[in-house]
């Protein structure tokens, strides 16, 4: 970026960190012509989402400590006891959620380098742009979905996806991530579609309003940042709504930043449970189970008051 001339050092280092970190502030006023400047700033996102530290858990020696290096990538969860094991599935998983990106996208009719540059955004969450006319390709309404479901992807928790490449899918409704997800998502755009409709956007036309409003609810809750709409001009209402969503961010073990919505749903529990067990005899013991990663979790009050202190 440098040695193209387009940027000078320090606007060229906060971009590459930018990228890294699949944070997505730009240094760039457009975006930049050469495909070559283009496919890097996408790279950079693909691997700041799966974390960098990821693929030093797979090269390291096993005399490095990988539970602190695992820890720090802010991962928690494992599939398997070897978290080097693990880190290796993580990665298998989101090449292959990279592939299905490309090929939704290929499929709709974005060319092979769109295609890839935009996968590797959107799975990333960091929503670089990577074409000068993004608004014309997201004013299709197959690729605004296409994106839609990328952004999900990535912001899904991973042993989710690797439960459904393995044929785990009867109980994924039940999982409390998953649950509180959807319930996040048709609240605020149901709420987002009213409140642009009575203020008049895009004519009235509620299939218009109600795609601005998903597309923006979830670019926002997965901490991506696609944009088909200038939300700086919307209502005061979906303005804070969008800013209550971007704290919440995505699911754990996922590219999306943000509190997660686990540590969310478990507070918003935690409150239920509080109320129910004021009107709960004091001698009956009241069990905190919720089911997520496919297995019931038991609760502890040490466990809670762990991510209420995160929180």
């Amino acid at each position: 970026m440098v040695f193209s001339g387009d940027l000078s050092f320090i606007d060229a280092y906060f971009e590459g960190m930018s990228g890294i970190t699949s944070t997505g502030f730009t240094m760039y006023t457009n975006v930049p012509a050469a495909y070559s400047i283009r496919i890097w700033r996408s790279l950079l996102q693909w691997f700041g989402g799966l974390g960098i530290i990821f693929l030093l858990l797979v090269l390291l020696p096993s005399s490095v400590s990988l539970k602190r290096l695992y820890l720090a990538e802010g991962k928690t969860e494992q599939m398997t006891p070897n978290i080097k094991h693990t880190s290796i599935i993580f990665i298998k998983v989101y090449s292959i959620l990279t592939i299905i990106a490309i090929s939704l996208y290929v499929l709709v009719g974005l060319d092979i380098f769109t295609a890839i540059c935009y996968s590797f955004s959107g799975l990333g969450t960091g929503g670089f742009s990577s074409d000068p006319n993004y608004l014309n390709y997201f004013s299709n309404p197959l690729v605004e979905m296409v994106t839609i479901i990328v952004m999900l992807m990535g912001g899904t928790n991973f042993i989710l996806h690797y439960n459904l490449m393995k044929g785990k899918v009867k109980s994924i409704h039940k999982d409390i991530e998953v649950r509180y997800m959807f319930y996040f998502i048709v609240l605020a755009t149901t709420i987002i579609t009213i409140s642009l409709l009575q203020n008049n956007f895009y004519n009235q036309d509620i299939l218009v309003t109600f795609n601005h409003a998903l597309f923006q609810v979830v670019s926002i809750l997965t901490s991506t940042g696609f944009q088909t709409a200038d939300i700086n001009a919307w209502p005061a209402l979906s303005y804070h709504i969008l800013i209550l969503l971007m704290f919440i961010g995505g699911s754990v073990c996922s590219t999306a930043s943000g509190i997660k919505i686990y540590n969310v749903a478990l507070m918003i529990k935690s409150v239920w449970w509080e109320i129910q067990s004021i009107h709960l005899p004091k001698n009956l013991i009241f069990k905190r189970k919720v089911f997520h990663d496919n297995k019931v979790i038991d609760l502890t009050n040490d466990s809670l008051k762990t991510v209420l202190t995160f929180i």
